[in-house]
């Protein structure tokens, strides 16, 4: 996912990419389509209280493989920010 959402960042650069333009197209973006595998992410978007300044998005989903696809171990996703299991965020 993290190659995808570098590719898909990166193809809105006009001109030259290097780090100053992906980092400017970085603050710019805003909801990222993960494939409806994840909420749509918005880089910029402000830490939830309780995450490090910077982390935008305090979910962590744990999945398994199963024949060629991944599915969800619980039907919630841990929050950094809380420390808990919570409900799966819309997208």
């Amino acid at each position: 996912m993290t190659t995808h959402v570098i590719a898909e960042i990166a193809s809105t650069i006009k001109g030259k990419v290097d780090r100053a333009s992906f980092t400017a197209a970085l603050k710019n973006a805003h909801n990222v389509g993960l494939h409806g595998i994840f909420p749509p992410w918005t880089p910029s978007a402000k830490a939830p209280a309780g995450v490090a300044p910077g982390m935008s998005n305090p979910y962590v989903f744990f999945a398994e493989a199963k024949n060629t696809n991944f599915v969800l171990l619980k039907n919630e996703v841990w929050n950094l920010a809380t420390n808990t299991y919570v409900p799966l965020p819309k997208s």
